[in-house]
């Protein structure tokens, strides 16, 4: 029976796996059933006798073909895909900080990528060209010392690092290419520096008397570029023409001579200049720790709008004096007259206005031609003390003065003769 059982399974093909394991289980059975048979006595059963034999089988064909618990069955394992030949360049920033003008920035890396976008190992060097839209420089090293405008991706390498130094602000893109590879770009966001000095601007150069002119200043970095303030920082304003004064509104009524700015701010537009003397004047903006800044600007006189009394306020009695009636604006600057101006004179008692320097023909009236400033009016007081003049015109403030007049000198000597 024994020969016939392995005639037959000379006949059966190699067992897979999930065959092995249920004949295992099944030797396991009939190794327990035979184990049962023999305690009984009954070995002699030809049925019992096949059982055991199949059993034995079923065990020795197990051993060969040996179950692991974790093996799927049919799984085979996957090998790693290899990258292919590079095709393209891909740049990238690995710096843990936003680029600033003036600073060196870096490591950008420029990757050899293969067609499927996996990192592609150099099977030889790649000379990689860069370029900038932002007047940049780039370099090999982290210190910016010495420009180049290739790096090199290395045989057996995928990438190479580079630096990159601009003193510009705004948007830098970065080019890498090389003649076999599609181009890499990036595009990086270039800040200004730490602020360094102060810039200060007048609204207009020349401005009339009483008229507030706007100005303003900003703050900039080491390389012209506009920028905020780390910190809170008073920006203090002077003049030159110490009659005037910086005003924080429009309306030029709350001075202003130092500004108080926040941090995050790049400037001030909103102040405003107010003059009241006819001349140049030099304002200057200073703060802490900034290169200050100055603007040259002019007063002009305003419009005309009063009369003003000039000349010496002290006459000699019964002496013919020169006075001058000026045309002036609101702070007495003296102004030209577009149009002439009649002009109404009038004395206190006593006193009398004339026609000429020799006081010859009286005189009640006058004018300030027109694209003149002022008109020459004669005086005379033949009584010593104090006498008023007056002139008045339609538009204009009345122009009053208060003049001196002293004893004059004397015209007659009289002499006499005695004898002893």
């Amino acid at each position: 029976m024994r020969k016939k059982i392995e005639l037959r399974l000379n006949n059966v093909p190699p067992v897979d796996r999930p065959a092995a394991t249920l004949l295992v289980s099944l030797a396991a059975v009939l190794l327990f059933t035979l184990s049962g048979c023999r305690a009984g006595g009954d070995l002699k059963n030809e049925e019992h006798f096949v059982a055991a034999e199949q059993a034995e089988i079923a065990a020795e064909i197990a051993a060969a073909n040996p179950v692991t618990a974790q093996t799927t069955p049919d799984a085979t394992p996957s090998a790693a895909p290899s990258a292919g030949p590079p095709s393209s360049l891909k740049l990238t920033s690995v710096a843990t900080s936003s680029p600033t003008a003036g600073v060196c920035f870096g490591p950008l890396r420029v990757t050899l990528l293969d067609a499927s976008g996996a990192a592609s190992v150099a099977a030889s060097a790649y000379a990689i060209a860069l370029k900038d839209g932002l007047g940049g420089l780039f370099y090999s090293a982290s210190t910016c010392t010495t420009a180049v405008s290739t790096v090199t991706v290395p045989k057996a390498s995928t990438s190479v690092d580079f630096y990159y130094r601009t003193t510009a602000i705004g948007t830098a893109e970065i080019l890498a290419t090389q003649t076999a590879l599609t181009p890499g770009a990036l595009n990086l966001s270039v800040g200004a520096g730490s602020v360094a000095s102060i810039s200060l601007a007048l609204g207009t150069a020349s401005a009339a008397a009483g008229t507030c002119n706007r100005i303003s200043y900003s703050f900039y970095d080491s390389y012209g570029n506009l920028a905020a303030l780390a910190a809170a920082l008073d920006v203090t304003l002077q003049s030159t023409d110490v009659q005037a004064s910086v005003h924080s509104s429009s309306t030029c009524t709350s001075a202003a001579a130092t500004v108080a700015n926040a941090a995050g701010v790049t400037g001030n537009s909103g102040l405003y200049y107010l003059g009241k003397t006819a001349r140049s004047f030099t304002l200057t903006a200073s703060a802490s720790a900034l290169t200050s800044s100055t603007a040259v600007g002019t007063t002009t006189a305003g419009s005309s709008s009063w009369f003003a009394w000039t000349g010496s306020t002290t006459v000699s009695a019964a002496a013919c004096a020169t006075l001058t009636l000026s045309a002036t604006d609101a702070y007495a600057n003296s102004t030209v007259l577009g149009a002439a101006v009649p002009i109404t004179l009038a004395t206190s008692s006593g006193s009398s206005f004339y026609l000429d320097s020799l006081c010859s023909g009286a005189l009640t009236s006058t004018q300030i031609a027109s694209g003149k400033a002022s008109v020459a009016v004669y005086f005379k007081s033949n009584t010593a003390g104090t006498a008023s003049v007056t002139a008045t015109a339609s538009g204009f403030a009345n122009a009053e003065a208060s003049l001196t007049v002293v004893p004059g000198s004397a015209q007659d000597l009289g002499l006499s003769f005695g004898y002893p």
